[in-house]
């Protein structure tokens, strides 16, 4: 049973299941993104589970994490559309497992470390800040070094052209090198007083015993807001794609593609995409598969996915930089032939199938079903059920209608040194 209460500075979504071992438990707090605030907020969600008042070094932490029947507790900063999310993330056993009151010193446990940080007059601790800060730096400057991550980041700055798709979610040097231990705390302080702040519990207990627990527990000073749409929209594509080259020091040579479409329909958003995509790249009988790769050699892998808080399609491929002309043209050759129907009817149920198969894993797993949430409410998408009822409705005709409105709208090739071979 799903629930979810207004406790006045935010809002706790609750569900109710007794099937599963653990709970679990997502905290977010998000606001609109900012470009120059990416890199703060990913230093703010390292550096709370690196020390805090009451355990100020990861050895101690780590030592109560284990009291607690090692319960695990991670934290990330992400972009979700239009929204950046700080989020922490905990799994640990349910009551009925342990002779102790868990639920209730886990969640005490995770509340103590999120707003009760390691701090002297004002600023973080300087040796837990360090220690974050130079986590990140090595980590920014080595996504040159991944060739996958960083053509994809490049990719949507590329496509973004300037808007937040384009946004990095790491975050920059530059931006890196102007905070400090005193400038982090003042935003964290920020964030306690302006984020929107969601939380989401599965667990066996009832909701409204939950409910208790985290108003008895959890005082938050937030004047809150409406959530705005995460969704990104765009007004507008290119004519003729804009094509962009960039040189690595990689062997293989990376091709990204990415479409965009005239306005589409809430159903093909959320249901007509998937089953197009599946059928365009979504496997080894896709089109793209079969054509560019086994047919032609041109490719050692190649998929396409929909982001749907984008309304982008991606295709990306590894490539041999030589081959770039000819995979572009066949590929979109496999587009239009979308366009014009060249598939069978029975790619449509292939796909659907798929499609309906990747729930019996969302259903086997408590992350899996609270994430289904977290989409609901952010994105606004169905619940399973009704996901399953309604990609079933998806037709041939449907596919073809949303074919017509895709355009390819920027290629981006990340040239390896395989291109004089």
């Amino acid at each position: 049973m799903y629930k979810t209460y207004d406790l006045k500075s935010y809002n706790l979504h609750c569900i109710s299941n007794d099937n599963f071992k653990e709970t679990r438990v997502v905290i977010n707090f998000k606001r609109k993104v900012k470009k120059d605030e990416i890199t703060i907020r990913n230093v703010l969600s390292k550096i709370l589970l690196e020390s805090s008042y009451n355990y100020p070094t990861s050895r101690l932490m780590t030592i109560e994490t284990e009291e607690l029947y090692n319960l695990t507790l991670y934290s990330s900063a992400y972009l979700s559309g239009n929204y950046s999310v700080i989020s922490f993330q905990a799994s640990f056993l349910n009551d009925k497992y342990v002779d102790d009151d868990l639920f209730r010193k886990a969640i005490d446990f995770i509340i103590d470390i999120i707003t009760n940080p390691d701090v002297e007059n004002n600023s973080f601790n300087s040796k837990s800040y360090k220690l974050v800060v130079d986590s990140l730096e090595e980590e920014i400057s080595s996504l040159k070094d991944n060739p996958g991550r960083y053509g994809m980041m490049r990719f949507f700055e590329e496509i973004g052209n300037g808007s937040v798709a384009g946004y990095n979610a790491i975050g920059t040097l530059d931006d890196l090198k102007k905070i400090d231990e005193r400038i982090l705390y003042d935003y964290y302080q920020s964030m306690l007083k302006s984020d929107v702040v969601d939380i989401f519990v599965i667990s066996p207990k009832k909701n409204d015993e939950v409910k208790q627990i985290f108003d008895d527990k959890l005082k938050l000073n937030i004047l809150k807001k409406k959530s705005d749409s995460h969704y990104v929209s765009y007004n507008n594509y290119h004519r003729r794609n804009k094509i962009v080259h960039d040189k690595a020091d990689f062997e293989q040579s990376k091709l990204y593609i990415g479409c965009k479409f005239d306005k589409l329909t809430d159903f093909e958003l959320k249901y007509v995409s998937a089953i197009y995509s599946y059928i365009l790249g979504g496997g080894p009988s896709s089109k793209l598969f079969t054509v560019i790769r086994e047919k032609n050699s041109l490719c050692y892998s190649i998929s396409s996915s929909f982001k749907m808080v984008y309304g982008y399609l991606v295709i990306q491929a590894g490539i041999n930089a030589k081959d770039f002309k000819k995979c572009l043209r066949l590929t979109k050759k496999q587009i239009k032939d979308m366009a014009n129907g060249n598939f069978s009817e029975d790619k449509i149920e292939e796909a659907i199938i798929t499609y309906l198969n990747s729930f019996k894993e969302i259903k086997d797993s408590p992350s899996g079903i609270l994430n289904t949430y977290v989409s609901h409410e952010y994105l606004d998408i169905d619940l399973i059920e009704e996901r399953e009822r309604k990609v079933r409705k998806v037709t041939k005709d449907m596919v073809v209608k949303f074919a017509r409105k895709i355009h390819v709208d920027t290629v981006y090739v990340l040239e390896g040194s395989d291109e004089n071979e």
